[in-house]
Protein backbone atom coordinates (compact mmCIF):
# COMPACT_ATOMS: atom_id res chain seq x y z
CA UNK A 1 0.00 0.00 0.00
CA UNK A 2 1.05 3.49 -0.49
CA UNK A 3 -0.45 7.24 -0.36
CA UNK A 4 2.35 10.23 -1.18
CA UNK A 5 1.36 13.61 -2.00
CA UNK A 6 2.78 16.65 -2.75
CA UNK A 7 1.71 19.57 -1.19
CA UNK A 8 2.29 23.37 -1.43
CA UNK A 9 2.23 25.23 2.35
CA UNK A 10 1.76 28.46 2.71
CA UNK A 11 3.14 30.27 6.26
CA UNK A 12 1.86 33.22 7.83
CA UNK A 13 4.15 34.02 10.19
CA UNK A 14 8.31 33.11 9.54
CA UNK A 15 9.38 34.26 12.86
CA UNK A 16 7.14 33.69 15.45
CA UNK A 17 6.38 31.05 18.11
CA UNK A 18 2.98 29.78 16.93
CA UNK A 19 3.06 28.73 12.97
CA UNK A 20 -0.01 28.53 11.51
CA UNK A 21 -0.69 27.29 8.12
CA UNK A 22 -2.71 26.43 4.94
CA UNK A 23 -2.21 23.68 2.96
CA UNK A 24 -3.05 22.07 -0.54
CA UNK A 25 -2.20 19.22 -3.05
CA UNK A 26 -2.24 16.10 -4.92
CA UNK A 27 -1.35 12.33 -4.67
CA UNK A 28 -2.04 8.97 -5.59
CA UNK A 29 -2.58 5.93 -3.12
CA UNK A 30 -2.95 2.49 -4.22
CA UNK A 31 -2.36 -1.08 -3.06
CA UNK A 32 -0.88 -3.70 -5.14
CA UNK A 33 -1.29 -7.75 -3.62
CA UNK A 34 0.63 -9.61 -5.50
CA UNK A 35 0.94 -12.52 -2.75
CA UNK A 36 0.18 -16.09 -4.10
CA UNK A 37 -2.43 -17.12 -2.44
CA UNK A 38 -3.62 -20.24 -4.47
CA UNK A 39 -0.16 -21.97 -3.77
CA UNK A 40 -1.06 -22.26 -0.06
CA UNK A 41 -5.08 -22.59 -0.61
CA UNK A 42 -5.73 -19.86 0.86
CA UNK A 43 -9.00 -17.35 -0.58
CA UNK A 44 -7.50 -14.83 -2.59
CA UNK A 45 -8.28 -10.42 -1.68
CA UNK A 46 -10.94 -9.00 -2.58
CA UNK A 47 -9.27 -6.16 -4.71
CA UNK A 48 -5.72 -7.09 -5.66
CA UNK A 49 -5.05 -3.65 -7.90
CA UNK A 50 -6.02 -0.34 -6.29
CA UNK A 51 -5.38 2.98 -7.56
CA UNK A 52 -7.02 6.29 -6.48
CA UNK A 53 -5.85 9.73 -7.73
CA UNK A 54 -6.79 12.44 -5.07
CA UNK A 55 -6.79 16.21 -4.04
CA UNK A 56 -6.16 17.34 -0.79
CA UNK A 57 -6.72 21.01 1.25
CA UNK A 58 -6.17 21.24 4.92
CA UNK A 59 -5.16 24.03 7.42
CA UNK A 60 -2.71 23.47 10.93
CA UNK A 61 -0.48 24.60 13.79
CA UNK A 62 3.05 24.16 14.24
CA UNK A 63 4.99 25.01 17.53
CA UNK A 64 8.85 26.42 16.09
CA UNK A 65 11.25 26.33 19.57
CA UNK A 66 15.64 26.72 18.80
CA UNK A 67 16.16 23.51 17.00
CA UNK A 68 12.80 21.77 17.35
CA UNK A 69 9.43 21.91 15.93
CA UNK A 70 6.23 20.04 16.42
CA UNK A 71 2.43 19.97 15.63
CA UNK A 72 -0.65 19.07 13.54
CA UNK A 73 -2.73 19.42 10.59
CA UNK A 74 -5.89 18.38 9.99
CA UNK A 75 -6.53 17.48 5.70
CA UNK A 76 -9.63 17.08 3.66
CA UNK A 77 -9.69 15.21 0.69
CA UNK A 78 -11.48 16.18 -1.45
CA UNK A 79 -12.11 14.04 -4.13
CA UNK A 80 -10.38 10.87 -4.97
CA UNK A 81 -10.73 9.01 -8.27
CA UNK A 82 -9.68 5.75 -10.02
CA UNK A 83 -7.17 7.41 -13.14
CA UNK A 84 -9.27 8.09 -16.24
CA UNK A 85 -10.07 5.33 -18.84
CA UNK A 86 -9.12 2.31 -15.84
CA UNK A 87 -10.66 -0.38 -14.54
CA UNK A 88 -9.06 -0.24 -11.13
CA UNK A 89 -10.93 0.05 -7.93
CA UNK A 90 -11.02 3.23 -6.28
CA UNK A 91 -8.38 2.80 -2.85
CA UNK A 92 -10.60 3.24 0.17
CA UNK A 93 -9.20 6.81 1.67
CA UNK A 94 -10.64 8.60 4.07
CA UNK A 95 -12.49 11.81 3.50
CA UNK A 96 -10.83 13.57 6.54
CA UNK A 97 -7.20 13.31 8.00
CA UNK A 98 -5.22 14.19 11.25
CA UNK A 99 -1.64 14.24 11.23
CA UNK A 100 1.05 15.00 14.29
CA UNK A 101 4.29 15.88 13.39
CA UNK A 102 7.89 16.48 14.47
CA UNK A 103 11.21 17.29 13.37
CA UNK A 104 14.36 19.18 14.17
CA UNK A 105 14.98 22.56 12.45
CA UNK A 106 17.69 24.64 11.72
Amino acid sequence: DWVGSLDVRYHFFEDFVLDPFLEAGVGSAGRVDISAYEEYGLPTGDNPLQLSLFGQVGAGLAVRLPGFHFGGRLLWRAFNEVPPATQFQPYPLKGFRFDLFGGFSL
